[in-house]
């Protein structure tokens, strides 16, 4: 009874602005009185003396047992309350009513008139944004709420003046009480019915119930902390809602894990979750903006996830959509609106697993290019394939293969240049790791079988152009602290692929160790998380066995402009050794010349013209260049014809050796070793 409902059913946004046809309506009636009352205030007083009469009697035994009914009209009633005359003995003090808490502020409308007779009035309250408006005529006052908006009226009684306070004992000890300083307020509180000691009042409570809130929550701010080895997150939440369509917001989390998938054909899988985190109230409707304090989210590990966290928001008026008849029937709506997400990286809290390593391989990239006046094919080197063991992703999505480096030397100018700094500055000093350091990070030199140019002094993030991530100044599980000064432990991320065939993981690494010929490499490899809390980046450290790096060759070849349909010059050029002591000739490159067999098939067989060996020239202390010219035994286009190309080493101990032919390159005892090699179909 001293609550008036009218709802919207604003199942979707689209829906906020249209009108709801509801009205809700309540009566208001003087209070009770009883015979004896009206006889202690004179009601019952004649001229003669008291009222004997045969009809005064009759009707005062006929209203004083009856009651003011209690009627309570369904929310989605559109006709007006009935206000039949009711014959009931109000109150004869209670002469009018005052309002409080409308918009347009208090409001005094009068009830009893002529005693006994009384005058009710209706409270009819409809969507809309007016100011309340009383009808005299039909004793109604229009009260209307926009969507999601509330309103708390007071009603209490007026006396009838001044006089009336007489009569009432209670004024009378108040009188007796009260500091006469404050008697004057009392007496006019008392009169405007503000007195809740003589008229207390009455609350009553104007709702627009709205299915859903009116706006999406928003998360205006989301911190996250995680410390090492925690499988839980806390956050700091502000929540931007609309409060006064809101009862409460609840926290909700989505994500995938990335896993190892043997039955994949991609090698992974993704784990889709969702995580209800907890439920905060909204307990004042005036305040949009509220923190969410004491959430965690409780994960099942410490690997790395993106979370998308969004909130969910309750209507504040659920009990308003529940049906008596039919309690279960409020299942089939949907009172919660869910706000946009907001992602965030949960970073991983303790080190991956080591890499298993199976095989490390030299890897080449080929391209070809057509010109005007020849061809260029070039083989890119300086490339390793490492293939790796299941699983992988032991730190979640984003896992890469590090490099291990010791970076530095690290300047300290905070307290003044040391003598070694002072050196590695002016670039008179090259400094090597420390002892201990050398046995976890990457390194490489030259082979020390040729003569030719060294490599760089110490493999650097830098060397190492196709990394995606990188971080220094990290901490190594076998190293206790930081690394000496002025050396710093860096990795170079590198991401991973799967290999369905081989069923194995594997990494591309692209690597400048500098202009040193076929130089040899020992990779220091760990997993690597760049998503994880400062200590947590990199696992344990894995030595690969050593590799060489493959040079860089480029083959040009272009028709002689003498005879352009079956004489070729070609020359190929790169990173060149110059042979040594023991082995006078470092490498001999060879190039015949193949016919295609079988126009249907790939069955190629060599020219009948043999092989030649190209001239090598040494352009610079690191670079040097092969060339020479050759006839093709028919002319272009009458048969498809390849070039092939060989570069052999030449491992023979014969200091008398001064120069190598074809036909000894078709000798097994010759000690050589195939280290470049291409087919260019002319």
């Amino acid at each position: 009874m001293d609550r008036l409902v009218i709802r919207s059913f604003n199942a979707a946004p689209a829906l906020d602005a249209a009108p709801t046809a509801e009205t809700s309506a309540r009566g208001v009636f003087p209070p009770k009185g009883a015979v004896t009352l009206a006889e202690q205030h004179g009601q019952l007083d004649a001229a003669s003396g008291m009222k004997s009469d045969p009809t005064t009697y009759q009707q005062l035994a006929a209203r004083d047992p009856l009651q003011i009914p209690e009627v309570t009209p369904p929310p989605t009633s559109a006709q007006p309350l009935p206000l039949a005359e009711l014959q009931y003995l109000p109150d004869p003090l209670a002469r009018a009513v005052r309002l409080r808490g409308l918009p347009g502020g208090e409001l005094e409308i009068p009830c009893l008139t002529t005693w006994p007779e009384v005058q009710p009035f209706r409270i009819d309250l409809r969507e809309g944004a007016a100011a309340a408006a009383w009808d005299a005529a039909r004793r109604t006052l229009a009260v209307t709420l926009p969507k999601g908006q509330t309103l708390e009226l007071r009603l209490s009684s007026l006396l009838p003046g001044p006089d009336a306070l007489e009569a009432l004992g209670l004024w009378q000890w108040l009188v007796g009480v009260c500091p006469p300083a404050y008697l004057s307020n009392y007496r006019q509180r008392a009169l405007a019915g503000d007195l809740w000691a003589l008229t207390p009042d009455r609350a009553i409570k104007l709702v627009h119930a709205v299915q859903q809130p009116l706006r999406a929550p928003e998360l205006r701010a989301l911190q996250l902390h995680r410390a090492l080895g925690q499988t839980h997150v806390d956050l700091e939440i502000t929540a931007d809602c609309h409060a006064a369509s809101t009862g409460q917001v609840e926290l909700l989390a989505r994500w995938s894990d990335r896993v190892d998938d043997p039955s994949s054909p991609t090698g992974d899988a993704w784990d889709p979750h969702l995580g209800q985190l907890g439920a905060r109230p909204i307990d004042d409707p005036a305040v949009d903006t509220n923190p969410l304090t004491g959430l965690r989210h409780q994960l099942p590990d410490t690997r790395y996830r993106r979370v998308a966290y969004h909130l969910v928001a309750t209507t504040r008026y659920r009990e308003c959509f529940v049906d008596p008849a039919d309690p279960a029937a409020i299942l089939a709506l949907d009172l919660t609106r869910s706000g946009p997400a907001l992602e965030r990286d949960i970073l991983a809290s303790a080190r991956p697993a080591a890499p298993e390593i199976e095989s490390i391989l030299p890897t080449f990239a080929w391209t070809r290019e057509e010109q005007r006046d020849g061809l260029a094919s070039r083989r890119r080197g300086h490339g390793v394939r490492v293939y790796l063991r299941r699983p992988w992703f032991s730190s979640g999505d984003g896992e890469q293969l590090g490099v291990v480096l010791a970076h530095g030397p690290r300047i300290n100018y905070a307290d003044g240049v040391g003598p070694l700094e002072e050196q590695c500055l002016a670039e008179k000093l090259i400094a090597e790791p420390w002892e201990r350091l050398r046995g976890l990070v990457t390194a490489w030199g030259a082979d020390p079988v040729w003569r030719g140019a060294a490599a760089w002094p110490n493999p650097s993030l830098h060397h190492f152009p196709t990394k995606i991530a990188e971080a220094h100044d990290l901490a190594l599980d076998e190293l206790e602290g930081a690394a000496a000064a002025p050396w710093s432990i860096a990795v170079a991320g590198h991401p991973v692929a799967f290999d369905p065939d081989r069923q194995l993981w594997y990494c591309d690494l692209e690597i400048d160790a500098g202009p040193a010929y076929f130089p040899f490499v020992r990779l220091a490899l760990c997993r690597f998380q760049p998503r994880a809390v400062a200590g947590a980046e990199c696992s344990r450290v894995v030595l690969a066995d050593f590799i060489q790096l493959a040079p860089d060759r480029l083959a040009w070849i272009s028709p002689d402009p003498h005879d352009p349909q079956r004489g070729v010059h070609l020359s190929v050029s790169g990173e060149a050794n110059r042979g040594n002591a023991a082995y006078p000739i470092a490498t001999v490159l060879s190039a015949r010349v193949e016919v295609l067999l079988d126009p249907e098939g790939d069955h190629w067989v060599p020219a009948p013209a043999a092989a030649i060996v190209l001239a090598q020239t040494q352009i610079t202390a690191t670079v040097g260049v092969w060339s020479g010219q050759l006839r093709l035994p028919r002319p272009r286009g009458e048969a498809r014809q390849r070039l092939v190309l060989e570069e052999h080493e030449v491992h023979a101990r014969d200091p008398a050796l001064t120069h190598v032919t074809a036909a000894m390159l078709d000798q097994p005892t010759a000690g050589l070793r195939l280290v470049y090699a291409d087919t260019i179909e002319l």
